[in-house]
C-alpha cells in the first residue's frame, strides 16, 4: 500500500474520529439541554389566576389565608380547639374560588359526567387550556402531536365526600372513571388529541415537581416535543382534615412560621399550577416567549432513615447537589431557594442545616444565600406545593426582585445561624445576579412518604428579540378578533381585554401584537366580534360601546357560526377588503390571518387575557341516602328518611341543643326559628325528587316550633297536587296533627335577575349603622339576638329601603342557613329602628316567592325595600329581598315576605273578632273548610264553634 493510501486512510479515521467526537458532545448536550418553560397557568389561594397577580399578593407581603368556606363541611360540628379523637383544629386554609363550578358544555363533557368528576380533574383541564393560551399555542395544533401531560395528584377528597353523600345505589360508571387520579392526566390527552407520554406522580408533597422532573427528562429523550405539567390539591371533605389533625402536622394558629421560633405545623390550601415546556433550542426556533429555563434537577428517597415520614438530612444535601451536577453549574452560581419549608421546628432544622451543608463554602455573610418559602404567603398546597414553588421563581425572575418572606419574627432557636451565610428576606430586595452574571435558583419539595425532588431554574437572556414595525398602521386599519362559545363569555372576554388595556402601558406595536395574538393565537368559536380600528384608543373605546350595549357606526361586525368555511387565499390589503375579511370572519369563514403580513413580517405575539371559562355548578349528587346514625343525618336539619308507598316523608328530631335554635323572646322556650323552616323544606325537596330545588311559593307559617326540654319530633311531608310538589311540616301529638308550615316547591331553571350597583344603593341609603350600634339598638328594643344570629357588619338605609352587609359563620351542609335569613329579617327590622313608634317585634308569616340562583358565601350583601303595593291590612309589613353577592349579583331573592305583629295575647270568645282578623288578614275563603284546612291551630276551636252555631 503507498503511502498516499496510507495518508488518505489516517485523514478518514482523524474525521472520524471528529465526527464520532462532535456526535457524542450533541448526545451530552442533548441529554443536559436546557427546558424552556414558555408558558403558565394556576388557581391559587387570594384569587391568584397568572403571574400578574401573583407579583402582587408576594410583593404585598398578603396573606392569604382565610376561614374554610362553610360549603366544604360543617366546621362547627368537627371543631375543637384542642387536638381530640373525631374533631379537626384547624379552622382556616388556603382556599380558590368556585371549586363547584366547571364550564362543562366547554370541554363536551355531560351534566351527568360534571356531577361525578373530581373537581381536581376539572381544574386540571381548565389550567391546561389557559397555559396552552398563555403560550400562545393553538390546541388544535397539537393533536396527534408528541405533548406530554404530567400531572402531580395525591388527594381523593371528593371521592370520600360521594361515599358519604350518595347511595351506593345511584353509583355508575362516571363513579369509577370520575374519580380515578390515572384519568387526571388522561382526560387533558383525550380532549387535546395529544399523544405523547401521559402520567400521574403521587409522591405526596413532591408530586408536582417529580412530575416536572420526569417532564423535562421525556423531553430530552425526546419522547415529547411538548410537554404539560404541574399539579394541583383541592380541600373537599373533613375525612382528610381529620386524619391530619390526628397525626399533629397542622399548625393550631392556621400559618406557615417557616424558620420561625413559633413554627407548630402547616396549614392545608389548595390549587394549583401548569405550565408548557419545550427544549429550549425547539422554544428558541419557532419563537416562543421564554420565560425561564429549567437547567437541572433531580429526585431521590430518605431510604431507611429514621423513618417513613421523617426527613432526611443527608438525603436532601445529596438531592441539591445531584441538581447542581446534572445542571454543570457550582453552588456559587445560584442565588436563591425556595424551600420545601412547611414549618415544623424539626423540618426547618433540618432543612435549613441540609443548605448550609452545600452552600456553606460558595456564600458569606455579605453575599448569602437567599431562602424563602411562598407558604407563608398561601399555604402548603402539597401535592402541588412544588409548582406554586416554580410561578414563584419565574415571577421573581421576571421582576428581578425576591419577595418577602412572612411570619419571620424570631429566628428558630434551634438553627445555629450564626454560623450560616444565608439571609430570609423579610423585606422585598432586588434580586442581583451572582458572578455567573445570570439569576439562578432552585425549588425543592420533600414528601412525606419520603419521595424527594429540587429543581433549578435560570434567567433567559433574550438576545433576538424581534424588532415591532408599525408600518402596516400607516397603510391599513387593525382587525382585532374575539370569539367564546357563548355570549355571556364573549362579553365577559371582551371586559378582560379592557382591563388589559387600562392596566398596561398600551402603544401602537402593541395594538398590533394584540391583533396578531388574537388573530392566530385563539381558538375561533361560535359566537364572534370583530374590531376595525386605528389607534389604541380607538379599540378602547369600541370595547365599552360594546360592553354598553350602544351603536357602533363603523368598523363592527358581530356573528354566531352555524358552518365553518375555509378562506386560502391572500387577499390583497385594500380598506374594503379589510372589512370583507372582518364580516366572513364574524360568519364563520377560517382565514389564515398571517397572510395579511407582507414579507413574512409577523409581529411577536403578547401575553393576553386567557378563555374566560362560563362555569355552572356541578357537586355530588343528592340521592335518598337513609342513615340511621344521628351523627350522620342527611342534613343538619332533615334527620331520616322515612318515605313509604303511602308517599314522601322525613323526620327531624331537635333536643333543644341545637346551636340554630334560640329563645323565645318573651320566655324560656326553645324556638325552632321561623326561617330554618325554609332550608328545611328545600332539603326535603331535594332529597325527594334528585333535583336542586330553585323555588319555594305560597310558604305559610302557623305555629311555631317549640322545644319543652323534651325531644321534639318534626315531620316534612311532600304531596304532588295539582302537578304542584306541596311541603308541610307537622308535629303529632297522639292523633292530634300540629301543622307548623306548608307551601309549595319547584325546580326549575331560573333566568338571573340583573345585578344591583352596591355603590348606588349606599348612596340613595344615607344613615349608616355599625355592628355595635345595630344591635345595641336591637337589644334596647327587646331583641337580645345570639352571637351567631349577629351577622350584620355594616348597614345603610333610608325610610324606604336599606342595605346590609353581613358575614355569616360556616354553614355546613346548608344552602340556606338560618343565620341567612335571620339577617334578613333583622335588615327589615331597620326600617322601623328610628320610628317615633316603638320597635315592633315582626315575625313572618308568608312569603309569596322565594328563589335561589346562586350559592351563598361567607360575606354577602342583603338589599331590603317595602313593598308597598301589596299590602292587605294595616298591622302587616311587606317587603321584597335581595341577597347579593360583591358584585351585586342576586343570590337569593324573596317576594312579598309579609310580616306581622307577634301576637302572644290568649283569645276568648269575648275578643273573637280580633282572633278572626289576625287569622284570617290577607286570605279569602270560600268554605269552613277551606278556612280550617289553611289555617291549622289550636286555638281555632271557639271559632269553629262559634261557625258552626251560626
Amino acid at each position: 500500500m503507498s503511502t498516499g493510501n496510507y495518508r488518505e486512510l489516517l485523514e478518514k479515521a482523524v474525521h472520524s474520529i471528529k465526527d464520532g467526537k462532535n456526535r457524542i458532545r450533541e448526545l451530552e448536550n442533548e441529554k443536559y439541554e436546557p427546558i424552556a418553560i414558555v408558558g403558565t397557568s394556576c388557581r391559587l389561594p387570594g384569587k391568584i389566576v397568572d403571574l400578574d397577580s401573583l407579583h402582587t399578593i408576594l410583593k404585598n407581603k398578603t396573606d392569604t389565608i382565610s376561614d374554610i368556606p362553610s360549603n366544604r363541611w360543617d366546621i362547627d360540628r368537627y371543631y375543637s380547639s384542642q387536638p381530640e379523637q373525631g374533631k379537626i383544629y384547624a379552622k382556616q386554609a388556603g382556599i380558590i374560588d368556585n371549586v363547584d363550578k366547571f364550564d362543562a358544555e366547554f370541554f363536551k363533557i355531560s351534566p351527568e359526567e360534571a356531577k361525578m368528576m373530581d373537581p381536581q380533574y376539572r381544574v386540571l383541564l381548565e389550567m391546561s387550556w389557559e397555559a396552552l393560551e398563555n403560550s400562545n399555542i393553538l390546541p388544535k395544533t397539537l393533536h396527534n402531536y408528541l405533548t406530554g401531560v404530567f400531572v402531580g395528584i395525591s388527594s381523593v377528597d371528593y371521592l370520600s365526600q360521594i361515599c358519604r353523600k350518595v347511595d351506593e345505589k345511584a353509583y355508575n360508571s362516571y363513579t369509577s372513571i370520575g374519580n380515578s387520579n390515572s384519568t387526571a392526566a388522561g382526560r387533558i390527552s383525550s380532549y387535546l388529541g395529544l399523544k405523547g407520554p401521559c402520567m400521574i406522580f403521587d409522591t405526596a408533597c413532591s408530586s408536582s415537581l417529580t412530575a416536572l422532573h420526569q417532564a423535562c427528562e421525556s423531553l430530552r429523550r425526546k419522547e415529547c416535543d411538548l410537554a404539560l405539567t404541574g399539579g394541583v390539591n383541592l380541600l373537599l371533605s373533613p375525612v382528610s382534615m381529620l386524619a391530619f389533625s390526628q397525626t399533629g402536622v397542622l399548625s393550631s394558629d392556621n400559618r406557615c412560621y417557616t424558620f420561625d421560633n413559633t413554627a407548630n405545623g402547616y396549614v392545608r390550601s389548595e390549587g394549583g399550577g401548569m405550565i408548557v415546556l419545550k427544549r429550549l433550542s425547539t422554544a428558541i426556533k419557532e419563537g416562543d416567549t421564554i420565560l425561564a429555563q429549567i437547567i437541572g434537577s433531580s429526585i431521590n428517597h430518605n431510604g431507611s432513615g429514621g423513618g417513613l415520614t421523617v426527613p432526611n438530612g443527608a438525603s436532601q444535601k445529596e438531592l441539591i447537589q445531584q441538581a447542581l451536577k446534572n445542571a454543570k453549574i457550582t453552588p456559587d452560581q445560584i442565588d436563591y431557594i425556595e424551600a420545601h419549608g412547611t414549618g415544623t421546628l424539626f423540618g426547618d432544622l433540618i432543612e435549613m442545616k441540609a443548605l448550609h451543608e452545600v452552600f456553606s463554602e460558595s456564600k458569606t455573610k455579605e453575599h448569602p444565600m437567599f431562602v424563602g418559602a411562598i407558604k407563608t404567603n398561601i399555604g402548603h398546597l402539597e401535592a402541588a406545593s412544588g409548582i406554586a414553588g416554580i410561578l414563584k421563581i419565574i415571577s421573581q425572575l421576571k421582576n428581578e426582585q425576591l419577595y418577602p418572606h412572612l411570619h419571620f419574627n424570631t429566628p428558630n432557636s434551634h438553627i445555629k445561624w450564626k454560623d450560616m451565610a444565608i439571609e430570609i428576606p423579610v423585606k422585598k430586595i432586588p434580586w442581583k445576579p451572582s458572578d455567573s452574571k445570570r439569576r439562578i435558583g432552585g425549588v425543592s419539595s420533600f414528601g412525606i412518604s419520603g419521595s424527594n425532588a429540587h429543581v433549578i431554574i435560570e434567567e433567559f437572556m433574550n438576545t433576538s428579540e424581534k424588532t415591532i414595525t408599525t408600518n402596516i398602521l400607516k397603510k391599513y386599519p387593525i382587525i382585532i378578533v374575539v370569539s367564546a362559545k357563548t355570549k355571556e363569555s364573549l362579553t365577559t372576554y371582551i371586559q378582560l381585554l379592557v382591563n388589559y388595556l387600562n392596566s398596561n402601558n398600551t402603544n401602537e406595536s402593541i395594538l398590533i401584537r394584540m391583533a396578531y395574538t388574537l388573530q392566530t393565537a385563539r381558538t375561533p368559536m361560535k359566537e364572534r366580534v370583530a374590531f376595525i380600528v386605528s389607534n389604541v384608543e380607538q379599540l378602547k373605546t369600541k370595547f365599552n360601546q360594546y360592553l354598553k350595549k350602544e351603536d357602533i357606526t363603523e368598523g363592527f361586525f358581530l356573528g354566531k357560526v352555524t358552518k365553518v368555511n375555509n378562506f386560502p387565499t391572500r387577499p390583497t390589503l385594500k380598506e374594503k377588503n379589510i372589512h370583507e375579511l372582518a364580516q366572513l370572519w364574524v360568519k364563520g369563514t377560517n382565514i389564515d390571518w398571517s397572510l395579511l403580513y407582507e414579507n413574512d413580517n409577523y409581529p411577536s405575539k403578547i401575553s393576553l387575557p386567557t378563555y374566560p371559562f362560563n362555569r355552572t355548578r356541578y357537586w355530588v349528587p343528592k340521592s335518598k341516602k337513609t342513615i340511621s346514625n344521628s351523627s350522620n343525618n342527611l342534613h343538619p336539619l332533615l334527620h331520616s328518611n322515612e318515605s313509604s308507598l303511602k308517599g314522601q316523608k322525613y323526620k327531624s328530631t331537635y333536643t333543644g341543643k341545637e346551636t340554630f335554635l334560640f329563645t323565645h323572646r318573651n320566655n324560656e322556650k326553645k324556638i325552632f326559628p321561623e326561617v330554618a323552616h325554609i332550608e328545611l323544606a328545600r332539603a326535603a325537596g331535594q332529597y325527594s325528587t334528585e333535583s336542586t330545588v330553585t323555588q319555594l311559593q305560597d310558604i305559610t307559617w302557623f305555629d311555631p316550633i317549640q322545644i319543652n326540654g323534651k325531644p321534639e319530633y318534626i315531620h316534612t311531608s311532600l304531596d304532588l297536587i295539582d302537578k304542584k310538589l306541596r311541603f308541610e311540616i307537622y308535629s303529632e301529638n297522639g292523633e292530634e296533627k300540629k301543622i307548623h308550615s306548608q307551601g309549595k316547591i319547584g325546580t326549575k331553571k331560573l333566568k338571573p335577575l340583573p345585578n344591583h350597583n352596591l355603590k348606588s344603593l349606599q348612596k340613595r341609603c344615607l344613615k349608616y349603622i355599625s355592628k355595635e350600634h345595630c344591635y345595641t339598638q336591637f337589644e334596647a328594643k327587646g331583641l337580645n339576638y345570639d352571637v351567631r344570629f349577629q351577622g350584620i357588619e355594616e348597614l345603610w338605609h333610608n325610610d324606604k329601603e336599606a342595605l346590609s352587609k353581613i358575614k355569616l359563620p360556616q354553614k355546613g351542609d346548608y344552602v340556606l342557613q338560618p343565620e341567612i335569613l335571620e339577617n334578613a329579617l333583622q335588615t327589615c327590622l331597620i326600617l322601623n329602628l328610628n320610628k317615633e313608634t316603638p320597635l315592633d317585634i315582626t315575625l313572618p308569616f308568608a312569603i309569596q316567592e322565594l328563589n335561589i340562583y346562586e350559592d351563598i358565601p361567607e360575606i354577602l350583601w342583603c338589599y331590603v325595600r317595602e313593598n308597598i303595593n301589596n299590602k292587605p291590612s294595616i298591622d302587616e309589613v311587606n317587603y321584597d329581598i335581595d341577597l347579593l353577592n360583591n358584585t351585586g349579583e342576586a343570590l337569593v331573592s324573596f317576594r312579598n315576605l309579609r310580616k306581622k305583629e307577634a301576637c302572644y295575647k290568649e283569645y276568648s270568645e269575648s275578643n273573637i273578632d280580633d282572633l278572626i282578623k289576625e287569622l284570617t288578614s290577607g286570605y279569602s275563603f270560600t268554605s269552613l273548610d277551606n278556612f280550617i284546612e289553611e289555617i291549622s291551630n289550636k286555638k281555632l276551636e271557639t271559632l269553629i264553634s262559634i261557625f258552626k252555631n251560626t
